[in-house]
């Protein structure tokens, strides 16, 4: 079987563009709030079916749902049964409209719910579009920034997340903070909760930030980024790298793996595309058809069930610390 093509697509501009959030820990700062959508949904249609691919879509960089375009956006996955969509978004936004689309209803959409309480985040708004998601058997995970300030709070809010059966993860957070630099700078009890919820290959790439340079990729063969004006780059990590553009009817993607030339890696969607030989997972043929992070970490259940962590004992014994 052709592995998936996982596609990040800016339709709807840069992480410094079109946000309703203002965090002060956001990598895009300044935001233009420019509605990057160019259109025609036919022209990009055309464009991602002459890949010939199983496409994986990756929606983030701003808020997706406040961005025009989005709903056409997934009216064009939602009618191609073997594309499928992992949308990140703040969740602020009223989900009903999208879970009455087909890519819903057909269980090709995945959710990365991003808790932002000191960007805008309202918590009861939060938790009720996430019962709403649940309600609707979406597969969904909570990601929290493991920024100083809010560190924390995470315990309470992990506590209703896990009551609910909503799987839940961590993040590094990479920058200053009261002049420190991070994550050099987190303190040992900090760590513990990072190491915790990440397999070996995250910790060593997503935690210790080693670089991935020189290691077998699979960007431009399985992975690609591609810009609202129709840019093709690498990665995320390397989205000034042109590849050409989606709208050349000469482009195509490569059909074998590259030597990565970036001196770090994203630590979740990366590490299912280059390969490094101590680590037998995440391991670079598999398909998804979950939230990319889930697959990474190996968090399973949720919904219906207990959300299943392979460190769970870890993760309760730090969060005991802090009552």
């Amino acid at each position: 079987m052709t592995r998936q093509l996982f596609a990040f697509w800016q339709f709807g501009g840069s992480n410094t563009d079109r946000c309703n959030f203002h965090c002060e820990y956001c990598y895009g700062q300044n935001k233009t709030q420019i509605q990057r959508w160019t259109g025609p949904i036919e022209k990009w249609e055309a464009a991602f079916e002459r890949l010939n691919h199983n496409i994986y879509f990756n929606l983030s960089y701003g808020e997706s749902m406040v961005q025009e375009g989005f709903y056409e956006v997934l009216d064009l996955i939602g009618r191609h049964p073997n594309w499928e969509v992992s949308l990140i978004t703040n969740l602020s936004q009223d989900p009903t409209k999208m879970l009455s689309m087909r890519v819903a209803l057909d269980k090709r959409l995945y959710v990365h719910a991003s808790w932002h309480p000191l960007g805008g985040g309202d918590w009861n708004t939060f938790q009720k579009h996430l019962l709403m998601l649940q309600d609707a058997e979406i597969p969904t995970i909570v990601m929290y920034l493991w920024y100083p300030p809010q560190i924390q709070d995470w315990p309470c809010y992990f506590r209703w997340l896990d009551d609910h059966n909503i799987r839940t993860c961590v993040r590094r957070y990479i920058g200053n903070y009261q002049g420190k630099p991070y994550p050099q700078s987190y303190t040992l009890k900090d760590w513990e909760f990072l190491y915790a919820q990440v397999l070996p290959k995250t910790q060593k790439y997503g935690l210790e930030l080693t670089p991935p340079k020189g290691n077998l990729c699979s960007a431009m063969k399985d992975m690609i980024l591609v810009a609202y004006d129709g840019r093709v780059s690498l990665c995320a990590d390397l989205p000034d790298w042109n590849l050409g553009n989606i709208f050349d009817p000469n482009f195509k993607l490569n059909d074998k793996m590259i030597r990565c030339p970036s001196t770090v890696c994203g630590g979740d969607y990366g590490l299912l595309h280059f390969e490094d030989e101590d680590y037998d997972w995440p391991r670079t043929d598999d398909l998804w058809h979950d939230a990319f992070v889930c697959q990474v970490e190996q968090i399973t259940g949720g919904g219906k069930e207990p959300a299943h962590y392979p460190k769970r004992e870890e993760m309760e014994k730090w969060l005991k610390s802090q009552s």
